[in-house]
Parts: structure tokens; sequence; C-alpha cells
């Protein structure tokens, strides 16, 4: 039954990717968010009312975990071919909202309101605040963490440390990013630093490395083959990469963006290394690059890649 549901023609192929109106602003972001306010900055001791707020935040981290796990499936269920109408609704359900998430992002959240009181992010950079849960300083995540493949792939709740962004995730100890706390680290170079890091780790862990600090233009790594198996094969990374990519843009490296996309893409439609990325590099990633012109050439980039229409 999987066999014929690959070649059936209802599922899309890469030209059905790129509807007549190819400027749609495509339909998913696969960050992690949960729909709730994170209660305000650290506190040595907690009122009823935090109380509440802490509660409220694991009720809904737990629900939002279902949700993904259902997301999680309803994406193998389409990659490896599983024939399921529910299967299409949910997906169709997934990439409308994710594409108002995506733009509300590319427009730097219209109305959000910065909260002065929280600041664990610019804490956590400036080696002040442990991650939690089960985390470090993050010079310790550095120094003991990088190359510790086991732990990266494992370990659920430092993501939303390393890369913060203005969502709340799925880790509901982290605190999304405010706009003072991106000041704040864009004017500490030693925090800059740590954040390029972190980027440069996460790379490794995927199999690629920086190869220009400048312009941001990655390569693959000496153990790309080991790593690039373990990612085309890692659906919940997929999500990690689409916030590291929004990371990058509000903490100034907007234009790493564009080099590394560029790369995922040639490695998954191109030389096929990555095959099973190629939907998220489609509707995820290239769709995270705020600059409009830029969009339209990746979305051209994947068709001159792309040597023979994809059956994701």
């Amino acid at each position: 039954m999987s066999n014929s549901r690959i070649k059936s023609p209802k599922q899309p192929g890469i030209e059905q990717y790129f509807s007549k109106s190819e400027t749609r602003e495509n339909r998913a972001s696969g960050s992690d968010k949960i729909l709730s306010s994170r209660s305000s900055g650290p506190s040595s001791g907690f009122n009823s009312h935090q109380h509440s707020l802490v509660d409220k935040r694991r009720r809904q981290h737990t629900d939002h975990t279902k949700h993904r796990r259902t997301a999680d499936h309803t994406k193998m269920g389409l990659i490896f071919g599983k024939p399921d109408d529910e299967t299409d609704c949910m997906m169709k359900f997934m990439r409308d909202k994710s594409a108002r998430d995506l733009e509300k992002y590319r427009k730097s959240y219209p109305g959000k309101v910065d909260d002065p009181e929280q600041t664990d992010n610019y804490l956590f950079y400036t080696n002040q605040l442990v991650c939690k849960p089960d985390g470090g300083l993050i010079d310790e995540i550095h120094e003991k963490w990088w190359g510790d493949y086991e732990r990266l792939e494992m370990h659920h709740g430092y993501i939303q440390w390393l890369f913060p962004i203005r969502e709340i995730g799925m880790n509901w100890h982290s605190q999304e990013l405010q706009l003072h706390e991106v000041e704040k680290i864009l004017a500490d170079e030693k925090a800059k630093e740590r954040f390029l890091k972190s980027y440069k780790m996460m790379l490794d862990f995927y199999g690629m490395k920086l190869k220009d600090e400048e312009t941001g233009e990655v390569c693959r790594s000496e153990n790309w083959e080991d790593r690039f198996k373990h990612l085309n094969s890692s659906v919940h990374n997929y999500l990690r990469i689409t916030r590291i990519l929004k990371c990058l843009g509000e903490l100034g490296l907007e234009h790493y963006k564009y080099p590394v996309v560029s790369f995922l893409i040639e490695e998954a439609g191109f030389h096929r290394t990555l095959r099973n990325t190629l939907e998220s590099c489609i509707m995820y990633w290239i769709e995270t690059v705020k600059d409009g012109k830029q969009r339209e050439d990746l979305r051209l980039h994947v068709k001159r890649y792309t040597r023979k229409p994809v059956q994701l």
C-alpha cells in the first residue's frame, strides 16, 4: 500500500509545491510553539499567582507534547508514504497555521510587547545562568557537549536556550527572547562569540562546518557521511533547524541563512544525501529568510538542483 501511495498522482512532486502564486508565503515553520505566555523573569520565590502560571505552563506543555508527537507521526507518514486521509488533513492544517507563524516572524511579530523583567537568555549567554532542565552554563555546554552526539540528540531541553526566539517553545523552563535581551547580547562581544560557537557546535552535530565567518558559507565536515545519515532519518532535528534559522535572524546573523539553506537544498535535491529534508527545505527553511528576493532565489534553487520530481 505504501508503494502505491508514493506513486499516486495525488502525492505532490516539486512542481506542485510552487503554485501559480510563486510568492505565496509558504506553509510551515516547524517551530515548537505552545499557546501561552511565560511568567515574568526569574524569581527567588513563588506567590500563588506565579504558582498558577507555572501549573498552567506545565499543562500546556503536556498538551503541546501530545500535539507534537501527532505532528511527527503525521510527517513520517508523509515521508514514508503511508496512506491516510487524516494525515493529509493534519498536514494541511499544520502548514496553514505555520505559514501564519512564519509570516509573523518575518514581520518581527507585529504587536508583540517586550517584557523588561525577563532576562534569562541574556544571563545564559553571559554565562551567569544554568539552562534547565539538566543543562549547564553556556561555557560548560560548549566544552563538554561538543561532539557528544548522543547527548545532543537525546537531550531535548537545551535547544531553546542555545537558540532563543520570540516564541514559547516546548521547554517550559526556557523563556522567549526579548528585544532588550537582543540589544544587550549584540552589544556584548563575548556573548556574540558564544552564540556563534553554539551555531558551530550544531553544524558539527549535523555534519557541517562554517567555512567563512563573514559570509556564513558552510561545507561538509570530515564525518559528514555518518552525520548526514543520522539527520536524514531524524525528523525532530528538522524542527530544531527551523528554530536555529529563526534565531540567526534575531541575533544579528540573518545573512547566514541563505548560504546554509542553499547548501541543504543542494545536498537534498542534487546529491540526494539529505533527501528526506527536502520538504522541510521547501516548506520551512526557505520561509525563514526575511528577504523576499532571496526566498524566491532559493525556490528556483530547488528546481535547479532537483534533477527530477521528488515524491515527498
